[in-house]
């Protein structure tokens, strides 16, 4: 990428080097890009000899930048976590688990690719850069393209917008201004519901997607597809039966039962039946638990479990008593019909076998067919068990470390729950964990 020029003082001290010559010079020795006429001069005029000079430069290639588009929301809102500011705390008022655009908002621009520049050696080689890819048009549901340039892309609807595979999609959004009362009609929704308000004792939602509640959830039954967001916190006045699929989040959860499929983060649990597949975490605001039942396969995460007047909490990590049992109880109906469909299989081999040695046609064969849908039948059992075990194994391997973390008191009252292993807490406790150690449950310091 560079080359140097050497002089030797000339033997005739009056004779001088000519540009000419020097340019030769270079020629022979295949120097013939970058050459710096003025450095050249500069050592003919300036008799500079018995120095090494910079008098070529090659030029490094500038790679181009492929096109991509830059989205006007948040493309990735659903994988979000309610993540506590620098004093633990969530701020529910701006946590969100959808993105919502207005029908005519611009939801995109498409940026185009730069194609960047070659370079070359002082030897006249060409380096090529890299050229810049430009993309596709977007497509999806719900956009439409601005046809002045063709970059601008804008919301043809409202509602809740994300990426599925490199689609903008956007579905529409139930969204309730109000509160929602048991006087309402039950919302039944195919998508996501946002209510404004609150959702009274005796309101009923069931969502295929998300539901957002702004306000507070009292005594109400709510089933969400997806996840579940309560600003408000939920006060269920021992009514309140909710259910998710994916995650909950709400400011605190008193007096209520709430199933997740996903993760549970709030700042207070209270007198609740709770459980979640995934990990539940009381460390934000309060971050307590108090009274109830509160499971989780994965772990538990708190700073105050129970309180100084002992009141009764239970608190269970990995898979309850009962789903052991339903494995046993799955297991052995897979045993059964794998000998059943054994049996079967071993039957219509022989129908085979009897028409191919005594000429026979067993097709119709009444027998043989009450065999053959007796087998589709078993076989269609048994991929249903088979998949119903294989989901109780994963959560069984989920919970083989699960733990409860209890970073401030742990206090008596308390009862641990491990499969079918059982450990009471007789006193107060500070920065501990319990988790199951061999045959029996163990409480260790933190720290």
């Amino acid at each position: 990428m560079e080359a140097y020029l050497y002089l030797p003082v000339p033997a005739d001290i009056t004779r001088e080097y000519s540009m000419g010559e020097l340019i030769e010079v270079l020629k022979r020795n295949q120097v013939i890009s970058g050459i710096d006429q003025k450095a050249l001069l500069s050592m003919v005029k300036g008799h500079v000899y018995l120095k090494e000079t910079l008098i070529a430069s090659g030029k490094e290639p500038v790679d181009g930048a492929d096109g991509y588009y830059r989205f006007f929301f948040e493309s990735d809102v659903a994988k979000n976590e309610a993540m506590p500011d620098s004093d633990g705390n969530i701020n529910y008022d701006e946590y969100k688990n959808l993105e919502i655009v207005n029908k005519g908002e611009i939801v995109a621009e498409y940026v185009s690719a730069v194609q960047g520049t070659n370079g070359y050696t002082v030897k006249g080689r060409l380096l090529q850069c890299k050229r810049g890819k430009e993309l596709p048009p977007l497509k999806g549901i719900g956009i439409t393209k601005d046809e002045t340039n063709g970059r601008v892309y804008f919301a043809t609807e409202s509602g809740r917008v994300d990426i599925i595979k490199d689609r903008i999609m956007i579905h529409p959004v139930v969204l309730i201004k109000d509160d929602l009362n048991r006087m309402d009609a039950p919302l039944d929704v195919k998508g996501d519901v946002v209510i404004r308000g609150n959702v009274d004792n005796g309101a009923k939602i069931t969502a295929t997607g998300t539901v957002t509640v702004d306000g507070l959830v009292y005594g109400a039954e709510i089933d969400a597809g997806g996840d579940l967001l309560v600003r408000g916190g939920i006060s269920g006045n021992n009514a309140a039966v909710i259910e998710a699929r994916g995650n909950v989040v709400a400011k605190f959860i008193e007096h209520a039962t709430v199933k997740a499929e996903g993760t549970i983060k709030t700042d207070i649990i209270m007198d609740s039946d709770v459980f979640a597949l995934e990990k539940i975490s009381v460390t934000s605001g309060k971050g307590t638990i108090l009274g109830g039942m509160v499971h989780s396969v994965v772990g538990i995460e708190a700073n105050d479990v129970g309180n100084n007047v002992g009141l009764k909490t239970f608190i269970r990590l990995g898979v309850a008593p009962e789903d052991l049992k339903k494995i046993m109880l799955l297991n052995k109906e897979n045993a059964v019909y794998e000998m059943s469909i054994a049996n079967a299989n071993e039957f219509l081999k022989a129908c085979e076998e009897r028409e191919k040695n005594e000429g026979i046609s067993m097709k119709d064969n009444p027998e043989r067919l009450e065999i053959l849908k007796t087998k589709i039948k078993l076989t269609s059992k048994q991929a249903l068990a088979r998949a119903e075990l294989k989901v109780h194994m994963e959560h069984m391997a989920k919970s083989s470390m699960a733990k409860i973390v209890i970073h401030d008191n742990l206090y008596a009252g308390t009862t641990f729950f491990f499969e079918d292993l059982k450990l009471e807490n007789t006193n107060q406790k500070e920065h501990v964990f319990v988790r199951k150690l061999g045959k029996k449950l163990k409480i260790d310091s933190l720290y």
